[in-house]
């Protein structure tokens, strides 16, 4: 149709690895290795009990968010007794964003009449490049 238009959707969570270490990546131009994805490995690492008692914060909705959507990650962890793991919460995150997509798309479909490309995956961050590990790739609408 004429000035129909259509979105592409990309989403999903970004991962380091570092000469065998995992949620570690020395960047381009940085001397020192860092974490990937630092806010994930954040939340990883203060944990459960940290975590469900923090404040709303206005002003960092990416954090709080991720932060929300990891607690039940992180409460089995707790109630396992096991250490919350970079690798685990990250297909963890993964699995979520998935498992919210479809009401995402029912909220878009409201407000938008194209076509809606979508994919999902993670995105493995090295020294020498990035990869990209496909979740879901999908094209919802009009054909």
């Amino acid at each position: 149709m004429d000035g129909e238009k259509n979105l592409l959707l990309v989403g999903g969570p970004h991962i380091g690895y570092h000469r065998g270490e995992w949620g570690k990546i020395l960047r381009s131009g940085q001397s020192n290795i860092t974490t990937a994805c630092g806010l994930l490995a954040t939340i990883v690492e203060e944990g459960y009990d940290i975590i469900r008692q923090k404040p709303a914060d206005f002003l960092d909705r990416q954090r709080e968010t991720v932060e929300q959507l990891m607690l039940p990650y992180l409460k089995k962890c707790a109630e396992d007794g096991k250490s919350p793991d970079i690798i685990d919460a990250t297909k963890y995150l993964m699995q979520r964003i998935d498992r919210d997509l479809p009401d995402l798309l029912n909220d878009l479909r409201t407000q938008f009449n194209g076509q809606i490309a979508v994919i999902t995956g993670i995105t493995i961050n090295t020294e020498i490049g990035n990869y990209f590990s496909a979740s879901k790739v999908e094209v919802h609408g009009k054909s």
